[in-house]
C-alpha cells in the first residue's frame, strides 16, 4: 500500500508535557503504517526533542497558547486550516485548547475532526462556551476515562458523539527490571547523594533488599497533582524517604517547604527509574483524567496509593489494586503508607492485581485499536 493510499492523520496538541505528551508519542509511533499516515503540529517546546522513532510525514509548528489568547487562536487556526489533509484525512486533537483551536479551524473549512480529552472539564463559563463548541465541531470525541466523559456530557457535548477508550501503556517495557547503577539514582538504584533515613540497595517491584522504606512520586508541579499533600504526609513519617520526579510551575514553592526525608530528581528521561528505587508509588492528586503514572507504576509492580478522585476512583479497586485516600488529607495519605510498610502481603498482592489489571485492561495496543477504529468509521473502510 502506498502513501496515497493510507489515511493521512494530523494530530494537534497544545503545549503539554506527562500524559498527553506520552500517550500522543505512543499513538504516532504505534499507528498501523500500512493504513495511516501520522502527522503533528503544535507549539515549538512540545516539537522540541521528539524521538527519532517516530514514523511522522509531516511536523508542522503550530503557535497555540497554553490559554485563551483570541489573536493568537484565530491565527494558529487560521493556520491549521490551511494543514488539514484533504480530502482522504482527518484532524486528530489532543487536548482541550488544541480541540478548540481546531473547532475554529473547522469553521473556516470543515473536515473530520476527533478530539481526546485527557482532563477533568475544569474552568468557568469560557471553559464552557469553548466545551460546546468542539462538541458541535467533533466528530467525534474521545475521553480517556468514563469521568472525564461524564464532565463532557454536562459540559454541553452531544452523549452520542462521546466515546471512552481509557489510556494505556506497554505493560511489557514497564515490567522489565532497569538497570542497576544508574547515573539518576546512583548505584544498586538508589538515590545518589545522601537521603534520611539512610538507604540499602533495592530491587524492582515490591519490597527491598533492606533499608528504609522508599516512596516514589513522578508527577508535574502543578496544584491539581496535590505535591504539597505528599510533603505534609512525609513530614508526618520521617522514618521514610520520599523521592519525587518531575517539574513545573509550583517547583520553588514546593521546594521551599520540602522536609528532609525528600529527594527531588527534576524531569526523570525513563521514569522505571524511580519505579525500580520505590517500594511504593503515591499519586496525591486534586483531580485526575485517569493517570498514566499508577498504570505505569502497577506494570512495573510498585503498589499504588492513590487519591480517591475522578480516573483513579474509577480504574482502582481500594485493597485490591491499591490503596485509595481521600484529596487532600495528608494523614490519610500518611497512614496509608505506613500501612504499606507494615504489611508486605498487601504489598505483594496489590503488586499481582495491578500488573494483571494493566494487562487486561490497559495495555497501550489495546488503547491504539481502538482509536484506530474511530478513524476507521469517519473515513470508511481502506481500500
Amino acid at each position: 500500500m502506498g502513501e496515497s493510499d493510507r489515511t493521512r492523520i494530523l494530530h494537534v496538541v497544545r503545549p503539554a508535557a506527562g500524559g498527553i505528551r506520552q500517550h500522543v508519542m505512543e499513538l504516532i509511533r504505534r499507528t498501523d503504517a500500512s493504513r495511516f499516515s501520522p502527522s503533528l503540529a503544535g507549539p515549538a517546546d512540545f516539537l522540541a526533542g521528539l524521538p527519532d522513532d517516530l514514523p511522522l510525514q509531516r511536523v508542522v509548528p503550530l503557535d497555540i497558547a497554553a490559554g485563551l489568547s483570541p489573536v493568537r487562536d484565530v491565527l494558529a487556526a487560521r493556520h491549521l486550516s490551511r494543514l488539514v489533509p484533504h480530502p482522504d484525512g482527518l484532524v486528530h486533537a489532543h487536548g482541550l485548547r488544541a480541540a478548540f483551536v481546531a473547532a475554529l479551524a473547522h469553521c473556516l473549512h470543515p473536515f473530520p475532526l476527533v478530539f481526546t480529552a485527557h482532563n477533568l472539564v475544569t474552568g468557568g463559563r469560557l471553559t464552557r462556551l469553548g466545551v460546546r463548541l468542539v462538541g458541535s465541531r467533533a466528530a467525534r470525541v474521545i475521553a480517556i476515562s468514563q469521568a472525564v466523559a461524564d464532565g463532557l456530557v454536562s459540559g454541553g457535548v452531544p452523549v452520542g458523539k462521546v466515546i471512552v477508550i481509557p489510556n494505556g501503556v506497554d505493560a511489557e517495557h514497564f515490567a522489565v527490571p532497569f538497570p542497576s547503577g544508574s547515573p539518576l539514582l546512583g548505584r544498586g538504584g538508589l538515590p545518589s547523594g545522601s537521603l534520611t533515613p539512610p538507604l540499602d540497595r533495592g530491587r524492582p517491584g515490591v519490597g527491598r533488599v533492606g533499608g528504609g522504606f522508599v516512596v516514589g512520586c513522578v508527577a508535574r508541579l502543578s496544584p491539581e497533582k496535590g505535591v504539597d499533600v505528599l510533603l505534609q504526609a512525609a513530614a508526618m513519617r520521617p522514618d521514610m524517604a520520599v523521592l519525587i520526579a518531575g517539574d513545573g510551575p509550583e517547583r520553588q514553592a514546593l521546594h521551599q517547604i520540602s522536609p528532609s526525608n525528600v529527594r527531588w530528581l527534576g524531569r526523570v528521561p525513563d521514569t522505571r527509574e524511580v519505579y525500580a528505587a520505590a517500594d511504593v508509588v503515591a499519586v496525591p492528586s486534586r483531580q485526575e483524567g485517569q493517570g498514566i503514572v499508577v498504570l505505569e507504576a502497577m506494570a512495573a509492580g510498585v503498589p499504588v496509593v492513590a487519591s480517591r478522585v475522578g480516573g483513579l476512583a474509577e480504574m482502582l479497586t481500594d485493597g485490591e489494586t491499591a490503596l485509595l485516600v481521600p484529596p487532600d488529607e495528608p494523614g490519610a495519605l500518611a497512614a496509608a503508607l505506613a500501612r504499606l510498610r507494615d504489611e508486605p502481603a498487601l504489598r505483594e498482592r496489590l503488586s499481582k492485581n495491578g500488573r494483571a489489571l494493566v494487562r487486561e485492561k490497559y495495555d497501550v495496543r489495546r488503547m491504539v485499536r481502538a482509536v484506530e477504529e474511530v478513524y476507521g468509521r469517519l473515513i470508511g473502510p481502506t481500500p
